[in-house]
């Protein structure tokens, strides 16, 4: 027997928990790659013991805090770590939403439209509030936009000096062609995987236990133009490498 074959053969002999405690040094995707070498290896993937390590110190207390109980109706850590990979969690009255990103086990968070301080989010006759809405997983609020934009609204560019072409009709009958050179500044929506369109804020970072309050905002200052068809989910406070 050569010596890999032979050091393959005394990794199959290690008690479970000491694969287990391996594999939870590394990440969730390779917990679930080491779970198709072998009948040993899966059990000790899909343990408790590991994918209680990928799961936040604090996802017991966040948990409390759930619209809806969660621990129960998983049947295993690996289920739970699962379960707020694919749907987010209602806390705080639908006020806010927790999650993971499944590379890392981050904790994603999400404030809803209701817990925003939007400007004039009270007046019916510039914004209405909506529980749900078409295609939507959650039955969170959503702000709606009516008032009505005034003049012609104006598109960002997709890339860096590309021209952006509009033909309106002109004097005599002739076509004008307007052109103009797109803002690096501007930031265009992405769209998500699930349905939502989205454009990033910022990026802020947090060293080691530092606590603070992170305050993020949203304003118009080029235009006064009033805008409709505007519907607003949430900020989300994700990792900066993680995509949704």
């Amino acid at each position: 027997m050569d010596g890999g074959a032979g050091a393959e053969a005394e990794i199959y002999r290690l008690p479970e928990e000491c694969v287990a405690y391996a594999i939870s040094l590394t990440t969730p995707g390779d917990a679930c790659l080491s779970s198709a070498v072998s009948p040993a290896f899966k059990a000790a993937a899909d343990s408790d013991a590991v994918w209680a390590r990928f799961l936040p110190d604090d996802g017991d207390a966040i948990l409390a805090r759930a619209d809806e109980p969660v621990l129960f109706e998983c049947e295993s850590k690996k289920d739970l770590f699962s379960r707020l990979c694919d749907s987010p969690v209602l806390l705080d009255g639908a006020t806010m939403s927790f999650g993971l990103e499944r590379r890392s086990g981050a904790k994603c968070f999400m404030l809803s439209a209701r817990a925003l301080n939007i400007v004039w989010g009270d007046d019916p006759t510039c914004w209405i509030w909506t529980p749900s809405l078409p295609g939507s997983s959650t039955t969170t609020e959503h702000a709606v936009c009516l008032q009505h934009m005034h003049g012609e609204e104006e598109t960002a560019m997709h890339r860096r000096k590309q021209q952006y072409m509009r033909l309106r009709k002109g004097y005599g009958g002739r076509k004008m062609m307007l052109t103009r050179e797109a803002d690096p500044d501007i930031r265009c929506p992405r769209r998500r995987a699930d349905g939502w369109a989205e454009v990033e804020l910022g990026v802020f970072a947090v060293a080691g236990d530092e606590d603070g309050v992170v305050e993020v905002g949203l304003k118009e200052i080029d235009s006064q133009r009033w805008k409709r068809g505007l519907i607003m989910q949430g900020i989300e406070i994700r990792p900066k490498h993680s995509t949704s």
